[in-house]
């Protein structure tokens, strides 16, 4: 092919789109080969065919195909498998799409907690009827925001994701008066009443009549016995996120079930 049907790199740049330091990088991971290289001045040349290619790269690269398995779709005498190519894409697009949708619904739960915080702030305290809300259970006798903590919400998270259980974004402790004794258990938010979670230890709440109050946790024991002695028997403490979130020193939500 003559030189004067080549195009220079910075050309082949601007006609993809892609950046004159990614199309080397192409070329040093063995992807793109210039057709043609001026011996004196190392210079770059490319066809047109190339930029077809470059653009399938790109297409690959924004699908999050790694790049070092563009050879996978070569075949021979400088073919490329497409259908493979847009067989992987569609199975990418479909993960995407899925872990959309559950992003979504972790901000719109976050939202609401968001505004809930809003309203407790507002009042100090909110009253509220829990439609329906159910919750795994996991015996616990820790505290809150420790190692031990955390582990067990980490093991009931494996749980739920290998069941293929819906998970609503909370997390926190239930905790019940019962005998003269008080149980703790870990919680988190889940779809209920599935076959997957037939066999699960599940609070159920529904229609129920909740007070929620946001509390520090180094005043949470006292603040449990003093609604004990009221003849409160049923609390729920949840990790919650407020407008302004304080790291070190997050509040809970305790949520006075009656």
């Amino acid at each position: 092919m003559e030189k004067s049907q080549l195009f220079t790199i910075h050309q082949l740049a601007k006609f993809t789109g892609i950046p004159i330091k990614a199309l080397r990088y192409y070329e040093k991971i063995q992807i793109l080969t210039p057709r043609y290289i001026d011996e004196t001045n190392r210079y770059r040349y490319y066809s047109y065919d190339q930029v077809t290619y470059v653009n399938i790269i790109k297409m690959c690269a924004n699908y999050g195909i790694p790049l070092k398995n563009i050879q996978e779709f070569m075949i021979q005498d400088n073919k490329i498998d497409m259908q493979k190519i847009i067989d992987l894409m569609q199975q990418l697009l479909e993960e995407k799409q899925s872990q959309l949708q559950k992003d979504r619904a972790f901000l719109h739960n976050l939202q609401n907690q968001i505004n809930i915080s809003k309203q407790v702030h507002q009042s100090h305290e909110l009253s509220v009827t829990k439609e329906h809300n159910d919750y795994l259970l996991q015996p616990f006798e820790g505290e809150f925001f420790t190692s031990e903590y955390y582990v067990g919400l980490q093991k009931m998270l494996e749980c739920i994701q290998e069941r293929h259980i819906q998970y609503y974004n909370r997390m926190g402790c239930f905790i019940c008066w019962q005998n003269g004794e008080l149980k703790k258990y870990l919680v988190l938010e889940i779809e209920g009443h599935t076959q997957e979670t037939a066999n699960l230890q599940i609070l159920h709440l529904q229609n129920q009549e909740a007070c929620i109050c946001h509390i520090q946790k180094n005043e949470l024991d006292k603040q449990l016995e003093q609604l004990i002695k009221e003849g409160f028997h049923q609390f729920l403490i949840l990790e919650t996120f407020e407008a302004t979130y304080h790291m070190h020193h997050p509040h809970l939500e305790l949520q006075i079930l009656h």
